[in-house]
């Protein structure tokens, strides 16, 4: 059977004793933006010293790249201090893609050879898996793309508990497909943040429209950013509080507020629903007894019966809505007004 490739390319950047970085090998060639990009990452990277990242992941157009910075470890090349392994891939999944990187990396820094890591790439790519009697076994098999979605759940509860009820907020950006910022100067907990954020909406199960960290300077990055309609974007440049124009939904992670931009305010009144789902979150937080996965499942199957009791209310046989089918309904404006939006996010209304 065959499978489907999800390894695009593979990068190696080398960084000396003065800070210059260059990439001195991919495989295969890639374009200048993507070469641009990976190489202002890595310049954020320090792999021999503690309290730094060494690790960072994120979007770029329809594709996910991961960077794990090494220390170099061969001494005929003292100048350079650390190298970055750089995957660009199909699929979200930053564990695996780390321990490969790190598996690339090692066979690097021991024998020197990028063609051993192309074979390596291009074994695992194709068959899932590579075996070398000097370098062991690298196994795509024993990853699953649900292991990745769960992975920060802990996450989940910390910021329950942080944000309050205001955490639904948060979850209903989420629902509606809003654009939600996350600001915070510390890049790894942010890496962290942005991609627990989908756990509120894990019926979608859509971790693509996670950017985990934008860098404001970057022109591209901002007019790529621009052209979405729904996104979860990470920044750590505290000017995105004067850029309304890129979020409805603004997460201050050290000041602990959620921001509701003015021109998305009317979408975020408040109705029974809304206070029932963010008690409901808090409930599950503080209890001790309940996984973090349980938050999920638990939220999940509130949504799902939400989005069940809207189909329900449909008038044709191909279950679509017309915004008649809740007007009439007499329900309050806040909860009339969330209950259509959430069926266009669904594609539940007739247009």
């Amino acid at each position: 059977m065959s499978r489907s490739l999800k390894l695009h390319s593979l990068h190696i950047i080398e960084s000396d004793v003065n800070g210059d970085s260059l990439i001195t090998w991919s495989f295969p060639a890639s374009n200048q933006s993507f070469s641009d990009l990976i190489l202002s990452r890595s310049k954020l990277m320090n792999a021999s010293r503690k309290n730094t990242i060494d690790f960072i992941f994120g979007r770029h157009l329809h594709d996910w790249y991961y960077i794990q910075a090494m220390p170099f470890a061969k001494e005929q090349l003292s100048q350079v201090k650390q190298f970055c392994v750089i995957l660009r891939c199909k699929d979200f999944h930053p564990e695996k893609y780390q321990e490969f990187c790190k598996f690339l990396g090692d066979i690097y820094n021991i024998c020197g050879n990028p063609s051993l890591m192309a074979t390596a790439f291009i074994s695992v790519n194709v068959h899932g898996f590579w075996n070398h009697e000097q370098f062991g076994t690298f196994n795509f098999d024993k990853f699953t793309a649900v292991s990745a979605f769960y992975a920060t759940s802990a996450c989940m509860r910390g910021l329950i508990l942080e944000f309050g009820l205001e955490i639904i907020l948060i979850c209903v950006a989420l629902l509606l497909k809003k654009r939600i910022v996350i600001f915070d100067s510390n890049l790894r907990f942010l890496l962290d943040s942005t991609r627990t954020m989908p756990l509120l909406s894990w019926h979608r199960q859509n971790w693509d429209i996670v950017h985990p960290f934008i860098d404001l300077s970057k022109t591209n990055e901002v007019f790529n950013l621009k052209s979405l309609q729904h996104y979860v974007a990470g920044v750590t440049d505290p000017s995105i509080e004067d850029k309304e124009y890129l979020f409805d939904v603004l997460v201050n992670m050290p000041r602990r507020e959620i921001y509701v931009a003015s021109h998305a305010k009317e979408n975020f009144v408040l109705s029974k629903i809304h206070k029932d789902i963010a008690s409901q979150l808090v409930s599950l937080a503080q209890n001790d007894e309940c996984s973090n996965q349980d938050i999920v499942q638990e939220l999940s199957s509130t949504i799902g019966d939400l989005i069940s009791n809207l189909k329900s209310l449909a008038s044709d046989q191909n279950g679509m809505l017309s915004p008649d089918c809740i007007t009439s309904r007499n329900l309050t404006a806040s909860k009339e007004k969330f209950l259509i939006n959430l069926a266009v996010a669904e594609g539940l209304m007739k247009m």
